[in-house]
């Protein structure tokens, strides 16, 4: 009986790992194949450059594509010695504003127009009705001051750069005022216009 008893509980002892494994198979093949599971990660990355842009252009000053800045307006007036001073404008802000990253340091220049000019004086030329503004322009001049404080005390010459560093909302606006040169006589009448380019660097 001991015998038997013994050998009863051995063949039992053999067969429960047996018994085990199948159970294991049975859970991994719910079909005819046991399904594989892999994970892993993926890199999630984005560089910022650093550039400036005018605000409400369509070309990016990175480009180096030349683009309108803005307009320096003095208005119409029929002398250029009133007694309150001479003509006075500055740069439309509202579209020569520039937007870089914060802590950018940029250099602004601008050279002398169109017409030329010496010691910060720069000349607005009067054009002539006709189709070729470039064939119908005559001699007459207006001479004019480029200034980078609202005070103007402060001339903005043609290769002196107006410098400085982007602050944290990234804004810079262009530190453009004008101003006529005074003048007892009158100037014929017309329109006079004059381009200057400006140059941005960062």
């Amino acid at each position: 009986m001991k015998l038997t008893s013994m050998r009863t509980r051995l063949i039992s002892s053999r067969r429960k790992p047996v018994a085990s494994a199948l159970a294991g198979l049975a859970l991994c093949l719910p079909g005819l194949a046991c399904a594989q599971v892999a994970s892993g990660t993926v890199d999630v990355a984005l560089r910022v450059e650093r550039g400036c842009f005018v605000v409400e252009q369509v070309e990016d000053a990175a480009a180096h594509q030349e683009t309108e800045w803005g307009r320096v307006d003095f208005g119409a007036h029929a002398r250029l010695d009133a007694p309150g001073g001479s003509p006075a404008a500055q740069l439309d802000a509202a579209v020569a504003r520039l937007e870089c990253n914060p802590d950018t340091a940029y250099r602004l220049e601008v050279d002398d127009g169109l017409h030329g000019g010496a010691g910060g004086v720069r000349y607005l030329r009067r054009e002539r009705a006709g189709t070729n503004a470039d064939a119908n322009t005559d001699a007459a001049t207006i001479a004019y001051r480029l200034y980078t404080d609202a005070a103007r005390r402060t001339p903005w010459l043609a290769g002196t750069p107006v410098s400085g560093v982007t602050p944290a909302d990234g804004r810079v606006y262009l530190p453009m005022y004008a101003q006529i040169v005074q003048s007892a006589t009158p100037p014929p009448v017309g329109r006079y216009r004059d381009t200057l380019h400006l140059t941005l660097t960062w």
